[in-house]
């Protein structure tokens, strides 16, 4: 055990890392930690600033799984549990809420299988590790180590005492299907599915969103209202709607109009140059979400007029004028939007300036000259 400021401990458990604050309260919060930095092989205590900033007396406890195992490595997992349930016996826990993102998610489900909590937030989680969830690449080689776990599978865990919170991202089509294998095991009557648009990550997502904060002291609080989330950016979805969303990741042209109507009336058509290539005609232009990164293999939708060739790096521009064209859908109706451009100018000693003006229509909205000194 190591004693750190603000009275936070850190305890191990066998491949668990448990960093620990006893508060004055009696609601606990529990937090699991995503994978991390795989190549660098780093994992922090994931919201550990946020949570101690809004925990307000709360008794926190973070969980890093070492082993990036989905908590299916056995070395410490069952001392863990023990530990987390003399706590809340001890500090006489009445409210608990495990969140997590990712397979933090996936840890907090497997959690509160086998403890006593009150609600869990689950962001991009998976659904399952085994044949089921084969569809999903990411992390393969991380999968693969943990082929024969215990804990394979947290579709159909839910117990009718607790609250389950799955948030998605309708962009991102492996965690659409994990959300519609949840959707299909999901009891129902104790399940919300809150969708976005963004990036698996959904930390990020709300980062940019400006949201991060707000939404954290949202489910701390446990105000599962609908209203409070769909100014946060998120909206809820039937289990209906989420395959809806499914089929048409799967087949744009296959989803019937009724399908389709369907989740376009709820803002939750997903967006990507891939997916929306064959529907491009429902908008003036490719659609985009706040929230969203468009990378150099996704430029070529938004591209008009006085562009060159795509390249790993992105597509450099040929002539005096160019011309990016997206229509913004979104979950919430937004008052502004912040659009954010990564440029590079291309100076050097032959040409030692160049000038770059954006207009949106035929408002400037950003003007520089560009230098070598730059």
């Amino acid at each position: 055990m190591f004693t750190l400021e603000f009275d936070e401990r850190i305890y191990s458990f066998g491949k668990y890392e448990a960093l620990v604050r006893v508060g004055t309260t009696d609601r606990l919060i529990i937090s699991l930690s995503g994978v991390g930095n795989v190549a660098a092989n780093q994992m922090g205590f994931e919201w550990r600033a946020t949570i101690r900033r809004q925990s307000e007396g709360a008794t926190y406890v973070i969980v890093k799984d070492t082993a990036r195992s989905w908590f299916n490595e056995d070395d410490g997992f069952s001392q863990l549990v023990d530990f987390i349930r003399r706590l809340i016996l001890d500090q006489h826990i009445s409210d608990a809420v495990a969140i997590g993102l990712s397979m933090g998610a996936y840890g907090a489900l497997v959690l509160a299988s086998v403890l006593p909590i009150d609600r869990v937030i689950a962001m991009s989680s998976r659904a399952c590790l085994d044949e089921r969830g084969a569809f999903d690449g990411r992390n393969r080689s991380l999968i693969q180590k943990i082929a024969a776990g215990p804990r394979l599978s947290v579709a159909g865990l839910e117990k009718p005492s607790t609250t389950y919170v799955y948030v998605f991202s309708v962009d991102e089509r492996n965690d659409v299907f994990h959300a519609e294998i949840f959707a299909a095991n999901s009891a129902g009557n104790n399940t919300v599915f809150l969708a976005y648009h963004g990036d698996h990550n959904t930390g990020v997502t709300m980062t940019r969103s400006g949201t991060l904060s707000s939404t954290m002291g949202t489910i701390l609080a446990g105000d599962l209202s609908p209203g409070t989330w769909s100014k946060l950016g998120f909206t809820a979805v039937s289990t209906d709607e989420i395959t809806a969303i499914a089929a048409f990741h799967r087949a744009p042209r296959g989803i019937d109009a009724a399908g389709l109507a369907e989740i376009i009336s709820h803002r939750i058509l997903p967006c990507g140059a891939e997916a929306m290539k064959d529907l491009r005609h429902l908008w003036p232009h490719a659609p985009v979400s706040t929230g969203r990164r468009i990378g150099p293999n996704h430029l070529r939708a938004y591209l008009g007029r006085g562009w060159g060739g795509a390249q790993a790096t992105g597509t450099w521009s040929v002539g005096k004028d160019h011309v990016l064209q997206f229509s913004i859908i979104e979950l919430s109706q937004p008052t502004s939007v912040r659009v954010t451009l990564a440029l590079r100018a291309l100076v050097n000693n032959r040409q030692e300036r160049q000038s770059i003006l954006i207009k949106q229509g035929e408002l400037i909205v950003f003007e520089k000259v560009v230098t070598v000194e730059d």
